[in-house]
C-alpha cells in the first residue's frame, strides 16, 4: 500500500482536472488528500463543477423563452436555480402563463401536499402568497406539524428510489432517524431505499463536497418537475458512485451508521 506523502499527493493530483476525476481514478489518493488536512491546497488547480448563476444571467437566459415550460426544457439549470431562489415569478414575468384564481378549497387542497409552511412557500409560492394575503394561512396549514427544534445537521444520508438510478444526498439530524427521508419521499410520491446514514461532525461541509462532486442531471422521476423541497439534491448515480460515497462517509463517520427509526 502506498504511503502518501504531501509531495506524492501533489504529483498525483496534478494529473487530474477535477476532484471527481481523481476520486474515480485513484480513490485511495483522494482519501489521503482529505486526511492530510491540506486538501484545498492539493485541489486548488482543479476546475469547479458548479456554475454560479447571478440574477442578471438568469434574467438573460429566461428572456430567450416565451413560456416557463420552454424555459425549463431549454435551460434546466437556470430554471432550477431560479426556482430554488424563489425568482421564477420575477424572471418569467414576460412569459405567457395561465392565471390561477385560488378559492379557499383550492388553497386547502394545495396545502395538503406539504408537511410544513416552509415547504408550501417553496413548493407553491403563489398559493402561499394567496393564502397569506387573504388571512387563510392558518387554515391551509392546520394539518402541518410544527417543528419544535431545528435540525442538528450532523448526519449525511443517501437514499434511492427503488428500481432506478436516482439518489438523494442530504443532511438531517441523527435523533430524527429517517423522518426527513420519509417526508421527502412522500412529497414526491415515491418509495425509498436507504443506502446509508452516517453521523459526521462536519456534515454540512461534506454534503456540499458531495453535491459539487456528483453532478445533477435530468432524472426520470416525475415529481422532480414539481416545486418540492429538496428537489435539487436528486442525482443519477452509478454503482461505482454509490460505493465511493458510502466508503467516503464510512471513513469520516464519527460513529457506526445511525440507527434508523420513524
Amino acid at each position: 500500500m502506498i504511503k502518501w506523502t504531501y509531495k506524492k499527493l501533489q504529483k498525483e493530483t496534478l494529473k487530474y482536472k477535477t476532484r471527481k476525476e481523481l476520486r474515480t481514478a485513484n480513490f485511495n489518493a483522494y482519501q489521503a488528500c482529505l486526511r492530510s488536512g491540506r486538501s484545498e491546497e492539493l485541489f486548488s488547480h482543479m476546475e469547479k463543477y458548479s456554475i454560479t448563476w447571478e440574477y442578471e444571467a438568469i434574467v438573460a437566459e429566461a428572456l430567450k423563452y416565451t413560456t416557463r415550460n420552454k424555459f425549463k426544457k431549454g435551460s434546466i439549470k437556470a430554471y432550477r436555480v431560479a426556482r430554488s431562489r424563489g425568482l421564477l415569478d420575477d424572471v418569467c414575468s414576460h412569459m405567457k402563463h395561465a392565471y390561477t384564481s385560488w378559492t379557499k378549497g383550492m388553497l386547502i387542497e394545495e396545502g395538503l401536499k406539504y408537511t410544513s409552511r416552509k415547504d408550501l412557500e417553496v413548493g407553491s409560492p403563489k398559493a402561499y402568497k394567496a393564502a397569506q394575503a387573504r388571512g387563510l394561512l392558518d387554515d391551509v396549514c392546520s394539518h402541518m406539524v410544527k417543528k419544535s427544534t431545528t435540525s442538528d445537521n450532523d448526519t449525511i444520508y443517501l437514499w434511492n428510489v427503488p428500481n432506478t438510478n436516482i439518489y438523494k444526498i442530504g443532511v438531517t439530524s441523527a435523533r430524527r432517524g429517517e423522518t426527513r427521508i420519509h417526508r421527502v419521499a412522500l412529497q414526491h410520491n415515491v418509495d425509498y431505499r436507504i443506502v446509508g446514514m452516517f453521523k459526521i461532525p462536519n456534515a454540512l461541509e461534506i454534503e456540499k463536497e458531495l453535491h459539487d462532486t456528483y453532478t445533477i442531471v435530468p432524472t426520470t422521476l416525475p415529481s422532480i418537475e414539481n416545486k418540492v423541497a429538496g428537489y435539487t439534491e436528486f442525482r443519477v448515480l452509478t454503482t461505482k458512485d454509490v460505493n465511493e460515497i458510502v466508503s467516503y462517509c464510512e471513513m469520516l463517520a464519527s460513529t457506526s451508521p445511525v440507527p434508523l427509526s420513524i
